[in-house]
């Protein structure tokens, strides 16, 4: 060991008191730093799944103004998103892939058609894309985008 730090005048349980602080210290250190990457994974594994219900529910509740070419009704859809907080950018897009309508809280604007999205986590937020389905056929897509800085 360092001489300076464990002088050869040191008693025994001095030296043994060190040895169990610095343990001790790096038992805590290492508990801590798990606790850390769990609670980190806990909380992108919880934003994956709100994320995905959230664009669910907004698929859900836009069919009728893609049905109807109604761009109002999508619109008022997507500007109850300011509720949640997270939010950044959300996206209604038609049958051929061209957007309808967006919400952004941000200056972060949804591309302006699907092809030029991107979906997991990217620049600081997690996106999903789901479809909008009626009778069992595609009629459009919706993509929402939450900040993960929660």
């Amino acid at each position: 060991m360092v001489s300076w730090f464990l002088p050869r005048a040191s008693s025994v349980g001095r030296r043994l008191t060190l040895i169990t602080v610095l343990a001790s210290a790096l038992a805590l250190s290492l508990a801590l730093g798990s606790i850390a990457v769990s609670e980190s994974v806990a909380f992108r594994t919880a934003m994956r799944a709100d994320v995905g219900t959230l664009t669910d529910v907004v698929s859900a509740n836009t069919t009728a103004a893609l049905l109807f070419d109604d761009q109002q009704n999508a619109e008022d859809t997507l500007r109850s998103l300011r509720y949640r907080g997270n939010v950044a950018a959300a996206a209604v897009y038609n049958r051929s892939g061209a957007r309808v309508t967006y919400y952004a809280r941000t200056s972060r604007i949804p591309g302006a058609s699907l092809t030029a999205l991107s979906v997991g986590e990217h620049d600081g937020v997690f996106s999903a894309i789901r479809p909008v389905m009626h009778d069992g056929a595609r009629i459009g897509t919706v993509y929402v985008e939450a900040s993960l800085d929660e």
